[in-house]
Parts: C-alpha cells; sequence; structure tokens
C-alpha cells in the first residue's frame, strides 16, 4: 500500500490563526515541515480518508487529480475531517470530455456524515447523480473493490459514533486511529480472533507530549497502543506507526521536538505530503 498523509494537523492547523504560542510562531517562520493543515489521507492515489476544508489546497500543491480517487472514508462529522461544500462541485468535472474521471464517487460515512452532505446540496440534487451514498456504522466489514475495510467504535464524539478503520488488501493491513482514543480489548480481541497482521498504524497525538491522561490523543498512549500490538503479535516486525493529526496544544510541540521525543520510541512523525509504502 502507497499511503499520503495530506494533512497532519487537527482541527486549528499549525499554525492556529488565533494563536501567537512558540509552536504557531516557529510554523510562520520556519514553514516547511512546520506548517501543518487539516487532517486528509490518500491511498493508493484512489482510496480518500476524511476530507477537511484544507482537501482542495492539499490535493492541488501534491498534483494529485481528486476526480481520479473512487472511494471516500469519512470517519466522522467534523468540520476537519469532513467539509461536504467542496464535493459539490463534483458536478462540473463528471462530463463527457474528462473521460478519466471516475463517474461517481463512493462516499462511506455514517447516518450524520451522509446527512449533512444530503443538507449541502439540496438545491444541486444534480450532484446526488455523481456519488454512491452508503452508510455504515460500527463493527461492520464490507469491501471497495478489492479492499476488505473493517470499522471500530473510536470514542470521541457524544451525538455520533466516530470509526477507526481496518483496511486490507493484497496480504497488506493498515491501521487507522485517527481522532480516536486508546483502543478497548475488542479492537485486539478482533485482530487476534482474525489472525490479522498489521503491516503500519496511524495514531493519533493532537495533545503530543502533554503527560495527563485526556480520554486519547497523545504520544505515551499511542506507545501503550504499540506495545501492546506487539506483544500479542498482532503489529509485525519492524511495522512503521506513524503519528499524526497534531495541535499547538502544548505550546511546545514542533516537529522538530516531536521527532526527537517519538522517534526514539519507535514512531515516525508525519508531516504534510508525506508518502510511504509498506
Amino acid at each position: 500500500m502507497k499511503l499520503t498523509f495530506l494533512g497532519t494537523a487537527g482541527c486549528t492547523g499549525i499554525p492556529s490563526m488565533y494563536c501567537q504560542c512558540p509552536v504557531c510562531e516557529k510554523a510562520r517562520k520556519v514553514k516547511g515541515k512546520e506548517m501543518r493543515t487539516r487532517t486528509g489521507f490518500l491511498l493508493d492515489d484512489k482510496v480518500a480518508i476524511d476530507f477537511s476544508p484544507d482537501s482542495y489546497c492539499n490535493y492541488t500543491k501534491n498534483g494529485i487529480l481528486f476526480g481520479n480517487v473512487k472511494h471516500l472514508l469519512i470517519s466522522h462529522s467534523h468540520e476537519d475531517h469532513f467539509y461536504p461544500q467542496d464535493l459539490v462541485y463534483r458536478v462540473t468535472a463528471t462530463r463527457a470530455e474528462y473521460p478519466d474521471i471516475e463517474k461517481k464517487l463512493n462516499i462511506y460515512g455514517n447516518e450524520t456524515v451522509l446527512r449533512l452532505f444530503r443538507e449541502v446540496v439540496f438545491f444541486r440534487e444534480k450532484v446526488l447523480e455523481t456519488v454512491n451514498l452508503i452508510e455504515i456504522a460500527r463493527d461492520q466489514t464490507f469491501f471497495m473493490d478489492d479492499y476488505k475495510v473493517t470499522t471500530f467504535y473510536a470514542k470521541h464524539m457524544l451525538t455520533e459514533d466516530s470509526l477507526a478503520f481496518l483496511i486490507e488488501r493484497k496480504g497488506k493491513a493498515y491501521l487507522h486511529l485517527v481522532d480516536s482514543p486508546e483502543p478497548p480489548q475488542e479492537y485486539y480481541d478482533y485482530f487476534l480472533k482474525n489472525n490479522v497482521k498489521l503491516d503500519a498504524v496511524t495514531g493519533d497525538s493532537t495533545y503530543g507530549t502533554m503527560e495527563v491522561e485526556f480520554g486519547g490523543h497523545m504520544i505515551r498512549q499511542n506507545l501503550r497502543v504499540k506495545n501492546k500490538l506487539t506483544d500479542l503479535g498482532i503489529l509485525k516486525k519492524n511495522a512503521p506507526y506513524y503519528l499524526t493529526h497534531f495541535s499547538e496544544y502544548n505550546r511546545k510541540d514542533t516537529h522538530e521536538s516531536l521527532c526527537a521525543f517519538a522517534e526514539p520510541l519507535g514512531f515516525t512523525v508525519a508531516y504534510d505530503g508525506l508518502t510511504v509504502e509498506f
């Protein structure tokens, strides 16, 4: 599998428009890997995971034609993960003169995600002819062509089920834990029962190196997950474990300092535009 990290920040981005902390000020000055847009991922150039308000700039600056994406998995309806307004304009690219554009985009999301999409396009009903809206829920397995996707409940929102994803294809397995707290035992039970061997993991690190336990989103909690997956024989030897979805909340977690902290623990700190294969 090939995985591209299009955006590696949480909801505020780095730098935040409203912040003058050292992290944001360094990002404004240094730019490069210190600048992070809101979340987005692309598998094998045809499966997107989440679609933030920064998707336009991310696909454009990386030279990726989003019209070639066939499947879009949405984890939950928070704006930094789902911005349906830009999906409306897909209708202009499905004309006969664009033969390489996928005629239908398959959008997978929970009931809230699909409702929000329909509300956005209510006055442009022709848009609905260019998409397939597919409702998914926790503890479900389905196929997108030759991709096998299993959903897990990620305790993140009170109003809807946020989802984590296990994506398998051609003997490879990828676990996507973004806006997800430390997984409960049910995850591990599923992996063991189904003999899942993970080739890569992406974990949420919104609160970076903070030491306080806050339901998830920290490097130290990812370390517990990594160690447990390794001890149980679920994570393959030397399999990469990526960290993403960073914020300025700790006021000191620059890309440089995150790497210094996380790399000795066996993590790779993702940055916007990072492309990896596993």
